[in-house]
């Protein structure tokens, strides 16, 4: 089976901290900020983001993260887009986060995931995103303090998560950032919040009609959707994508993909928040709590790792249950018997490895 750049996102070797501790999350945290002041946290850090944006360059998103209890930065996070696949990043206080966030610790060791779509034009530096909960216990709010699990945006957004304020910025366009902070806030457009219905569901969130009142501007349209779906809900038959086949050492699990849970995600790990429920063959102590994230990218089916810590690998051949002697080779990022991977494209009769315990994924689309 052919690797190409256009559907493997090899893993980073940057988001490694062995000083993290990734403790267990504690269930008191910060209350939310009534009145957050956005237009003043990025004022007064605006140096600092002028400075990463610009040198960054890329057509991309740069996040920003703001302890609103210190007013200390957090080390910001930049991502490309890129035409080949999907960027994908991960938010909490685990060791492997992409944007480490350790001073909260009602945050969960992997609390947001963000995807970043490949765009259909770099003209204008247009870029669309995904942030979304792990179903976690603290959900994210936007600026008007409005609880959300996922949202799919077209532009810059401000959410507040835990004590933490999160400013997603589009990057690419120099002439955003001037040297006035006012200025540069100035040409931030206003967010403007879709309830998506499933009725009317766009195949890739085509941007809506403008009103007479916006006529010469352009919005940042945010659309909110339910948080990753629970692995035993109810799926239609008719809307199926596939069938997803888990094998371990300890049992053999079948679960249909229905559109749904392709559109909103479904969390694979050893933590029953992701299934609602333990699931035998994914409970090896080598398998992360939170592994593994299946979801729709652009109307396809990725399978992206959530920062894990054994890793998630693909294997050039077929195999319906993990060999003894693959423990070893599999146990490295650069396995002669496994790629360790970030995310994947899905295709049919591919087999993905679970961390060093294994638990083999093989996804089989559904005839048309």
């Amino acid at each position: 089976m052919p690797e190409g750049p256009d559907r493997v996102e090899p893993l980073p070797s940057w988001n490694q901290r062995p000083s993290a501790h990734n403790n267990r999350t504690v269930a008191a945290g910060a209350r939310p900020q009534p009145g957050l002041n956005y237009r003043q946290l990025f004022l007064q850090h605006y140096s600092v983001i002028r400075a990463t944006c610009l040198d960054f360059g890329e057509v991309g998103l740069a996040i920003f993260a703001v302890n609103m209890m210190s007013n200390r930065l957090a080390e910001p996070l930049c991502l490309p887009a890129t035409i080949d696949g999907p960027t994908t990043a991960l938010i909490g206080r685990h060791g492997r986060s992409d944007l480490y966030l350790d001073e909260d610790p009602a945050l969960s060791l992997r609390h947001l995931v963000v995807i970043l779509e490949p765009p259909k034009s770099f003209i204008n530096s247009e870029v669309r995103f995904r942030v979304l909960d792990c179903r976690t216990g603290q959900i994210f709010r936007d600026e008007g303090e409005r609880k959300l699990e996922s949202i799919v945006a077209e532009g810059p957004v401000f959410l507040q998560c835990g004590q933490y304020a999160l400013m997603f910025l589009v990057t690419g366009d120099h002439t955003n950032f001037p040297m006035n902070g006012e200025d540069a806030w100035s040409f931030i457009p206003e967010r403007v919040y879709l309830e998506e219905t499933r009725a009317a569901r766009p195949a890739r969130y085509a941007t809506p009609s403008l009103p007479a009142w916006a006529e010469g501007k352009r919005p940042t349209f945010v659309t909110m959707i339910g948080r990753p779906v629970n692995a035993y809900e109810p799926q239609s038959v008719e809307g199926q994508r596939g069938k997803l086949s888990i094998s371990s050492m300890e049992d053999d699990l079948s679960l249909p993909i229905g559109e749904e849970a392709a559109h909103r995600g479904l969390l694979l790990g050893c933590y029953e928040r992701c299934h609602g429920r333990v699931v035998s063959a994914l409970s090896s102590e080598g398998i992360s709590r939170v592994h593994l994230l299946l979801i729709d990218v652009a109307g396809e089916l990725y399978a992206i790792d959530t920062g894990s810590t054994n890793g998630t690998y693909l294997l050039p051949g077929y195999r319906s249950r993990p060999h003894e002697g693959d423990f070893m080779a599999i146990g490295t990022d650069t396995a002669s018997h496994g790629q360790r991977i970030r995310s994947v494209r899905l295709e049919a009769g591919m087999t993905l490895v679970l961390g060093y315990e294994y638990a083999c994924l093989r996804w089989q689309p559904r005839l048309k």
